[in-house]
């Protein structure tokens, strides 16, 4: 194949459509396969070949739940609870000839990566064209996410979603109903209008006052109550939080739906120190603040902040490769580097365990790079220790 300019004695399109044609391949009078030069013209988005996605995602799939059972419930709690996450960002571009990316919220260009964690480790990932609506896209993960969960043979029970706001829809809560002993604390201030009103009608004997705001509040209080949509399946327990910042004036209201009942959080209210029900119910609710900061190195490390190609399905199958060695480093940070180096990042477990220092000289325009005959005494004991675990994971 001969890669050229379009040359003008062969047979095929005109130079005025000449744009339309750069970068795909065109016979030339002696059959000649051309690739023409150029920017590549975008009509559609590539996708990559369902079964080639389906063969990854089961592969992903077997890797976490292998890593599951080798890494044990310990770095996955939070008390007794199994933390599951789910969110969702924005995948920046630069370039008109991504395929598959729209403008977000914040007039750029990108496509939406959305995730679900248990706990460190991601345990469902998908790559979707820009401006999907997040709350549509996760009930597919929420799903397989729990069949990671009964394969590593984790308890459904313990299991606590954690969504924010962006997931307060029917479609995510039919998605949680779907596991009755799961739990959920999911945001919902899509609503904010109508659960103020309700708030507004409660007596003030159903508010609770709390004792201790946190320190940006003037003061706080908490109310629970029973409320269902027009497009809900079922009443929902809405937990409602009254505020006033320091230096306001005008009262705020924010809302959580929950299937946590009083008697089941007794247990979290006398570790966390909450004053009541209501109380625990948003502290619970705040360790999703905690778990956002797992995506970060996911984004950052392994560079998921901006894809790779204009092409959508090879970027489908860089996302994938990439859950995959994030979750190998989650396991190895979190389960077999020694106590004193737990939740090491990806970044540092490179420079620690991996780099072999060396000098690099220029002379006579070659350039040589002396490499260490030998790492330091405490490297040395480091990854020793660590690949004895890896080697019983």
């Amino acid at each position: 194949m001969r890669v050229e300019e379009w040359p003008q004695n062969t047979s095929g399109p005109p130079p005025a459509q000449l744009s339309l044609f750069r970068g795909t391949i065109w016979p030339d009078d002696q059959g000649e396969e051309v690739r023409l030069r150029g920017t590549r013209k975008v009509d559609g988005i590539e996708y990559a070949a369902p079964e080639k996605m389906s063969g990854l995602t089961r592969a992903a799939d077997r890797t976490t739940t292998a890593l599951l059972k080798s890494v044990g419930t310990g770095p996955l709690r939070y008390g007794r609870w199994i933390p599951f996450f789910g969110d969702g960002t924005q995948a920046e571009v630069t370039g008109r000839c991504f395929d598959a990316a729209c403008l977000d919220r914040n007039g750029n260009r990108s496509l939406h990566l959305a995730f679900t964690f248990l706990g460190p480790l991601l345990a469902a990932s998908e790559l979707r064209p820009g401006t999907k609506d997040e709350g549509l896209g996760m009930p597919p993960l929420i799903h397989r996410t729990l069949g990671i969960v009964r394969s590593a043979g984790l308890l459904e029970s313990e299991l606590l979603c954690l969504l924010d706001s962006a997931f307060g829809e029917d479609a995510v809560l039919r998605a949680l109903h779907a596991y009755p002993l799961v739990h959920y604390v999911v945001g919902v201030n899509n609503l904010r209008q109508i659960l103020t009103r309700k708030c507004i009608e409660q007596p003030a004997s159903q508010w609770t006052q709390e004792k201790r705001p946190a320190p940006w509040l003037d003061k706080a209080a908490y109310c629970a109550f029973t409320y269902r949509a027009d497009t809900w399946e079922r009443n929902e327990t809405v937990v409602a939080i009254r505020y006033t910042e320091k230096g306001e004036l005008l009262e705020k209201f924010t809302f959580v739906l929950t299937n946590l009942d009083p008697k089941s959080v007794n247990a979290d209210r006398r570790r966390l120190g909450t004053s009541c029900y209501e109380a625990t119910i948003w502290a619970l609710y705040r360790h999703k603040q905690g778990m956002e900061n797992f995506q970060k190195p996911a984004l950052s490390d392994l560079g998921l902040h901006h894809p790779p190609s204009g092409r959508f399905g090879i970027n489908q199958v860089f996302y994938s490769l990439a859950a995959i060695a994030f979750n190998l480093a989650a396991a190895i940070s979190h389960a077999a580097l020694p106590k004193d180096e737990r939740g090491m990042r990806l970044w540092r477990i490179r420079r620690t365990l991996f780099y072999i220092p060396g000098l690099v000289t220029t002379h006579a325009r070659q350039a040589r790079i002396r490499l260490a005959t030998s790492m330091p005494e405490h490297r040395q004991k480091l990854w020793m220790e660590c690949y004895s675990k890896v080697n019983r994971m």
